[in-house]
């Protein structure tokens, strides 16, 4: 299995990301990089001193395996769904589970910043690299409103209702949902529901309630079994089957595939 690292860092407009790297080691053979269900966007850049490729993933609502080569690092950065980078000329619902290759960066070949990152000695030196170059990125969103009713539902970690929602940004709810699926490709009450998700996943990382029935009522689920079903759609498993942390390298429940084209 090659190394795999995650990190968590701020940009300089105070909006965290996570990154993710995995590291080539030859002659371990091919692996792969699981992305968990989210509602986020993905840049995921393969590198080597032969080839490279740079590709932006999502919004993602199924279990996702990124496959690499023993020979490339892989370099990643989360997006959140509220901020989904203007890296190219799509819109987030045209890249709903799935990806779009991006051949340069602000005007850089990827050839060239693949070049600059080999010379980086570690992953937290690159990280900071990337998310450096990717400074004052603006958002695919082209409507405030839906950024707006975006954050919103994330800041109420998906337990928001929707008509409130609808409510409290002065629109109704039809409207609303025709607003999400326009830009995000996606229904408010899903992505309340990824959101959901994410919230759970934190939770079990920090340990902090005493049982899954506390975990499920923290969380904003209507019951423990309602939990586990929803955590078993996304992942596969059931809570208790796998450390948190370990979910990212879960096989289990493949839906979306990303293939990295052109690896030596």
């Amino acid at each position: 299995m090659n190394q795999s690292i995650e990190q968590e860092i701020l940009n300089a407009a105070g909006k965290l990301r996570v990154c993710w790297g995995v590291q080539g080691m030859p002659g371990r053979g091919m692996g792969s990089y699981n992305i968990l269900p989210s509602g986020n966007m993905n840049l995921i850049l393969r590198f080597s001193p032969c080839s490279c490729q740079l590709v932006l993933l999502g919004p993602v609502t199924e279990l996702t395996r990124v496959e690499f080569d023993e020979s490339s690092d892989y370099l990643g950065i989360v997006f959140p769904c509220a901020e989904p980078p203007s890296l190219a000329d799509v819109c987030p619902s045209e890249l709903v589970d799935t990806f779009v290759d991006i051949p340069r960066l602000f005007g850089e070949d990827i050839g060239s910043l693949s070049e600059r990152l080999l010379a980086l000695p570690d992953f937290v030196t690159r990280s900071r690299f990337l998310e450096a170059q990717l400074r004052g990125t603006g958002s695919l969103l082209r409507d405030k409103r839906c950024h707006l009713a975006t954050s919103v539902l994330e800041a109420h970690g998906g337990g928001l209702q929707i008509q409130a929602l609808a409510d409290g940004l002065g629109t109704t709810r039809r409207s609303l949902e025709r607003l999400f699926r326009k830009e995000l490709g996606l229904s408010p009450k899903q992505l309340s529901r990824l959101v959901r998700f994410r919230r759970l996943l934190l939770n079990l990382n920090a340990r902090i309630h005493g049982s899954l029935t506390e975990l499920a009522v923290a969380c904003g689920y209507a019951d423990q079994s309602h939990m586990i079903r929803e955590f078993k759609e996304m992942t596969g498993r059931l809570p208790s089957e796998k450390a948190p942390h370990d979910l990212l390298e879960a096989h289990a429940g493949m839906h979306t595939r990303v293939s990295h084209h052109g690896a030596t």
